[in-house]
């Protein structure tokens, strides 16, 4: 079943005077971008950074170095769900570092991160993201999370002769979670991801890429016992209150557990000295399985319901760069289109009628964003930068939320020392309903301090 068709066109002018040697993870960014994930795609198409693939990491990567980053991001505002949480701050602090072998033919990079993240004032949730699951369990009081956890990623990359490379990831990360007052609820996590790729030289400098990425994550939340004699425990199906029961337990554990995968290919292809051409698209798979424990019993997974989601994806990019102007044009379109259903439990008492048995999602949307960006060197070795975005975006659709307005401002400052580089960068956001006048908002600030070896 289609469920969602995103079209999204972006724009994006940077103005570059020059190109520092060392490409850097806040270009993003402060040219008008919040994701920091990866390198800055529309500036530098490569299968590594565009692609995610690392077998890409060799011909990306050409000195080692190692780099100390810290970001905060910090949200707050009335324009919000019942679920949300009134403000939540997050703070982390990451080392990683790259080293190429001395074959110059093989790359190894690692990082260590940690971070710490406060929600407060969270209505009913005991689930760390609520509105993401299918059935979740709440109970009826207001308290504040505190969540953090450390994460490790490894990664290696080899170029096994010149037409053909081979790499793997692997990420692990820990979280544990604590409803402060009243209910003392605690929820831990575990997530392993996993990425095993190639990259291929085609004829006229084309490269083509291939990427199996599964993963697993789990989470175990175990209610306090003193509060559920007096707070009872609420089951809210399909986190759209479709469904829900009310039950007074003693004791309460549950067990969530997702496996899937992705498999995708990426595809460059330089049309000329000019212009570059950039695709990707996949296919993906989720299922999840629930378990619970009570004073009242164990349930079962036909007792509770069982979850599988699955779709494909597609994104293309192309790239113009005037050699006499210094400044790149790049345009980009993605599609996303996934299925996905829930089975209805066998016991439950109705809040509203039920006229779903087997729940299915279905809905296409349609909006779009302007980026636009822009870098300027002051002399060679210091830059300015700031970027925009105007345009509307789909918070959750699959919960059926109409699309929001969202406007960017961004900017940062940096330079280079003696092989040290040196990054500032931040963002205000503000979200409102295209109808009202509630707001979110967004502060986000990053340093970021890199070691050329």
């Amino acid at each position: 079943m289609k469920h969602i068709n995103i079209f999204v066109l972006i724009f994006n002018l940077i103005f570059v005077i020059n190109v520092s040697g060392q490409e850097d993870q806040l270009r993003l960014s402060s040219l008008g971008s919040c994701n920091l994930s990866f390198e800055d795609e529309t500036n530098q198409i490569s299968i590594y950074d565009f692609g995610n693939n690392p077998a890409g990491i060799v011909a990306d990567q050409r000195v080692p170095w190692m780099r100390a980053i810290s970001w905060s991001d910090y949200r707050r505002g009335d324009f919000r769900r019942e679920m949300d949480p009134a403000s939540r701050f997050q703070l982390h602090l990451q080392a990683e570092a790259v080293k190429l072998m001395s074959d110059k033919k093989s790359a190894f990079r690692g990082f260590i991160q940690y971070y710490t993240e406060d929600l407060r004032d969270v209505y009913r949730a005991l689930e760390y993201e609520p509105y993401h699951d299918n059935f979740t369990s709440i109970d009826t009081t207001t308290g504040t999370f505190d969540y953090y956890g450390p994460q490790l990623g490894f990664e290696y990359g080899k170029q096994v002769n010149r037409f053909l490379s081979v790499g793997a990831r692997i990420r692990y990360r820990l979280q544990d979670g604590l409803k402060r007052e009243p209910t003392k609820t605690k929820i831990d996590g575990r997530m392993i991801y996993g990425d095993i790729g190639a990259m291929i030289n085609l004829p006229r400098k084309m490269m083509l890429g291939l990427v199996f990425r599964p993963f697993t994550e789990q989470f175990r939340l175990n209610a306090n016992k003193s509060f559920l004699l007096d707070y009872p425990i609420i089951y809210k199906y399909f986190g759209d209150s479709l469904l829900v029961k009310n039950e007074k337990v003693s004791t309460y554990n549950r067990k969530i557990a997702d496996e899937g995968y992705t498999t995708d290919a990426q595809l460059i292809v330089p049309v000329n000295s000019a212009t570059t051409i950039s695709a990707k698209g996949g296919i993906f798979l989720q299922e999840r399985q629930i378990s619970e424990n009570t004073s009242e019993g164990r349930r079962d997974i036909d007792d509770y319901g069982s979850v599988q989601k699955n779709g494909q994806f597609f994104e293309i990019i192309g790239k113009l760069h005037l050699s006499t102007l210094p400044i790149f044009f790049a345009a980009s379109y993605s599609w996303n289109s996934w299925d996905s259903w829930a089975r209805t439990p066998r016991n439950h008492k109705e809040e509203k009628h039920n006229y779903y048995q087997h729940y299915q999602w279905r809905r296409d949307i349609n909006a779009n964003r302007l980026h636009f960006g822009a870098e300027y060197f002051v002399v060679q070795n210091f830059w300015l930068r700031a970027g925009l975005i105007d345009g509307e975006i789909v918070p959750e659709y699959h919960l059926s939320m109409e699309e929001i307005s969202v406007r960017q401002i961004s900017g940062g400052i940096g330079f280079t020392f003696q092989g040290l580089l040196l990054d500032v960068a931040g963002y205000y956001q503000k979200s409102t309903p295209l109808s009202g006048e509630k707001k979110r908002e967004n502060f986000f600030f990053i340093f970021q301090i890199t070691q050329l070896l």
